[in-house]
């Protein structure tokens, strides 16, 4: 009794690297199935187990192509390795072969070898499309309905069996016979038995005399006479048909040592139109041609009743004893099957329709398996969260710069880290310049349970409860003691220095042209006199510089240790006032700016609103470094939105305002010289997300400084846009800081820039990201991009309220805010009094 082997399919998904270059070696390993007669014998169940067999198989429709494997089931998991050897990245599942409802409305072909089976076909490993290229061109006649299926079975040969044959073959060859293929009686095939009668039916022997076309014109007696020898000794015309490049082929010189294997091809139509079956039937048999060498495959015509056996056999993958026992059946070696056994590559994908691996799939980096969840990797068929590292607080503080299209999904993904940063135990700080999507899309999906204390909303498009700005969280800590040159002395001194050059830039940005050496001299002096308690802003520095009654109390009353930035404010109080004016004067027109504009005059000249302990409520520092006694849960973490709706404010008051947050939040984490290291960074890990830096231009340096600088503060800065040109102002420093760059579709010019930084990804392949919530992202110098779908941004809980609840808690009344306003800068316009002259110190 034949015993039947179990089978299994496989159906393998090509993704966008896929190459053949190894199939051959994948057939070689195949054709250890073969086991001989004695072997496949169980004496005590009485049984003979069938021979294993190989099937491949491709299903075409109008919209999908599909490949299959099928092995014995004994057999999956050395099949599975294999494939996944050869086809490393494709997904490999185990799916059952769509098999057709009925054979009637189908046409079914053979392909068989011209020549006798020691003729190879053509073997090239370095041509990548042939013949799949030709075959999946059939699939364009494919209507709606339609279908086809090819069906390649294997069955591995005996080698020394095929060796022998094969050896005597040639040896008839050499000797100017050659042999042909040639049909056995069933008689012959049944009164044969074992491997060895498989050769029998190939062997032939004849010759046929050359026909050679007559020569135009008059041919001489010798020319006779050398056409007639040559016709005496090469009387085999197939011969030197085959010889017709001088020599056999190599592949054709190695199939004899080759492992080999009885090969059936089949070609199946389906179509209620008897025309489109034939053409299909034409056009994929043609596709065969590709592999004309030494032999050639061509199309066998088969009967109606041989159609409908041959029909059944392929889809119950049971082949009959009739087809077993063809004595004309191929002989492939795993080098021509290996050409036959092809996936599609890149090229081939994007000609035609399959389902496919669109995108290059790349194993997600180990530093990225654990942290705050963000995406999806997907792998072989199978599914990975993909997380930003937050035990490497170095790696999870570099830049990040986010780039697409609009409509992309980048935007999502800002919300999204808006969120899981604080779930996660690190505040996150937003600015919004639009509607305010981003931010209300964030604080809507933070967790039931964050306590609003933690959320703060700041409206400055809101006029009427405007809250302040200032920088009350630097002048703070420059009021620390430095007697001693520690560390911290030092740290401090260079904060203090730094927000005197922001201070700087940002009052030069109010005008078109910049403010004069002299000027920055007394304006930095200024600053580091008045910028050292947090109720004194830039209101406090434009008194000292203009008004003569406030400068000289700062002279007598504030205790100015700087002996440096007391002379220099004293010189500028003890100069005549016509030198002083000419030297200020710049100053007035950028004030005049201020005033000229109620948003920008009504957060940046009002005192901070302090609370119950005296203290400014609006507090960057302490919301960066988080409080946890009263958000134990998440880390003691913040949620912090910025909204500078551009709409209310106007280019101008937006870019300004904007610039002087930038600076705020970035000077905020800069005072955080007085914390110890912890794995690399001052205090803990904080993200400010800003979404397209580039339309606020006078904020550039700012970026541009804590690109370069920020990871060492614990600062993570992500950075949104359409496309990298918008970053042409800190490319280089992007560069430098070892950037990590999110790339959703984009511009072809982005592309093109930063193909280097994310490899593997060809050019090509980053250009045809797909249009919405996938990305291609890198981390790390040392590990490769990988492509990821994004994480939609949830909707827990509406909390739309909490913004007009904070701009009552953050923000002043209007009224309230110019009173206060007109009472500070009515000194600027007052007569000036005749001074004295102050002390010296």
């Amino acid at each position: 009794m034949i015993n039947k082997r179990e089978l299994i399919t496989f159906r393998i998904i090509p993704d966008r690297t896929v190459t053949n270059r190894r199939n051959h070696d994948f057939m070689r390993s195949i054709h250890d199935f073969h086991e001989g007669f004695r072997k496949r014998i169980n004496l005590k169940n009485k049984e003979l187990n069938e021979p294993s067999r190989f099937f491949w198989d491709i299903l075409m429709t109008s919209n999908d192509v599909a490949f299959y494997c099928t092995v014995p089931k004994e057999r999956e998991s050395f099949v599975r390795q294999q494939l996944e050897l050869i086809w490393d990245r494709a997904t490999i599942t185990e799916e059952t072969v769509e098999r057709e409802a009925s054979t009637s409305d189908i046409d079914v072909c053979e392909m068989s070898l011209t020549r006798h089976n020691i003729f190879s076909l053509k073997v090239d490993k370095r041509i990548e499309h042939e013949p799949l290229g030709s075959i999946l061109m059939g699939t364009k006649e494919l209507k709606e309905d339609d279908f086809a299926h090819i069906q390649i079975m294997c069955q591995p040969v005996n080698r020394l069996s095929w060796q022998d044959s094969a050896d005597k073959a040639h040896k008839n060859f050499r000797a100017g016979k050659v042999p042909k293929r040639m049909k056995i009686s069933k008689k012959d095939a049944l009164l044969a038995s074992g491997d060895a009668f498989l050769f029998v039916m190939d062997q032939a022997a004849g010759a046929l005399d050359i026909a050679m076309d007559a020569l135009a014109g008059k041919a001489s007696e010798k020319d006779k006479e050398i056409r007639d020898k040559l016709r005496r000794s090469d009387s085999d015309l197939e011969k030197r048909t085959i010889l017709i490049d001088g020599e056999l082929k190599t592949s054709t010189q190695r199939k004899r040592k080759d492992p080999t294997f009885k090969t059936w091809i089949r070609i199946l139509a389906g179509s209620s139109d008897p025309g489109r079956r034939a053409s299909l039937l034409s056009s994929l048999s043609n596709g065969f041609h590709d592999l004309h060498a030494d032999n050639e495959l061509e199309r066998v015509e088969l009967s109606k009743s041989s159609q409908e056996r041959i029909a059944q056999e392929i889809i119950n993958f049971a082949p009959s004893s009739r087809t077993l026992l063809d004595p004309n059946v191929m002989i492939l070696s795993n080098n021509e099957l290996g050409r036959l056994i092809e996936l599609p590559s890149a090229k081939l994908q994007d000609d035609f329709n399959f389902q496919s691996v669109q995108r290059r799939e790349v194993k997600i980096p180990d530093a990225l398996k654990k942290g705050i969840p963000w995406g999806v990797l997907s792998l072989k068929g199978l599914q990975e969260v993909v997380h930003l590292p937050t035990a490497n607080w170095g790696l999870l503080c570099r830049p990040q710069v986010i780039l697409g299209k609009m409509g992309t999904g980048k935007t999502m993904l800002g919300s999204r880290l808006g969120h899981l940063f604080p779930e996660h135990g690190f505040t996150a700080i937003m600015m919004d310049t639009a509607d305010g999507g981003l931010i209300d899309d964030a604080i809507n999906a933070l967790p039931e349970d964050f306590p609003e204390s933690h959320i703060i909303d700041l409206d400055f498009g809101n006029l009427m409860q405007m809250p302040p700005s200032d920088w009350n969280e630097m002048t703070s800590s420059m009021k620390l003691k430095g007697e001693d040159w520690s560390e911290v002395e030092v740290n401090r001194r260079k904060a203090s220095n730094k927000l005197t050059s922001v201070l700087i830039d940002f009052i030069d940005k109010l005008a078109t042209y910049e403010t004069t050496d002299r000027m920055e001299r007394y304006l930095s002096a200024v600053a580091k006199a008045i910028l050292t308690s947090p109720d004194r802003g830039l209101m406090e520095v434009v008194l000292c510089l203009t008004s003569d009654e406030y400068r000289e109390n700062v002279l007598k009353s504030f205790k100015i240790t700087d002996p440096i930035v007391f002379g220099t404010i004293q010189e500028l109080h003890e100069m005549s006032t016509d030198s002083r004016n000419q030297i200020v004067k710049d100053i007035m027109s950028r004030i005049n700016v201020l005033l000229s504009n109620d948003y920008m005059r009504n957060s940046l000249l009002q005192s901070p609103k302090l609370g119950g302990d005296g203290k400014p409520l609006i507090n960057v520092r302490k919301w960066i470094d988080g409080n946890l006694i009263t958000n134990p849960k998440y880390g003691g973490a913040y949620f912090v939105g910025i909204r500078i709706p551009k709409s209310e404010l106007f280019e101008t008051a937006t870019d300004r305002l904007a610039t002087f947050w930038d600076a705020k939040i970035w000077l905020s984490a800069l005072s955080r010289y007085d914390l110890p290291k912890k794995n690399g960074c001052h205090g803990k890990p904080f993200v400010y997300i800003r979404d397209e830096p580039h339309q606020t231009p006078s904020a550039f340096n700012v970026h541009d400084d804590a690109c370069r600088e920020a990871r060492k503060w614990g600062m993570k800065n992500v950075w949104m846009a359409h496309k990298l040109e918008d970053f042409d102002f800190m490319k280089k420093t992007l560069k430098d800081a070892g950037a990590q760059y999110t790339l959703f579709s984009t511009s072809k010019e982005t592309v093109k820039s930063l193909k280097e930084e994310l490899a593997p990804f060809e050019e090509e392949e980053l250009q045809k990201i797909p249009e919405q919530f996938y990305c291609v992202s890198k981390f790390a110098e040392s590990d490769q991009a990988f492509l990821c779908a994004t994480m939609k941004t949830p909707f827990i809980k509406d909390r739309s309220y909490i913004r007009e609840k904070c701009s009552k808690l953050y923000g002043k009344p209007l009224k309230d805010i110019e009173r206060e306003i007109f009472n500070k800068t009515k000194v600027l316009f007052q007569k000036e009094k005749p001074k004295p002259k102050a002390r010296n110190k």
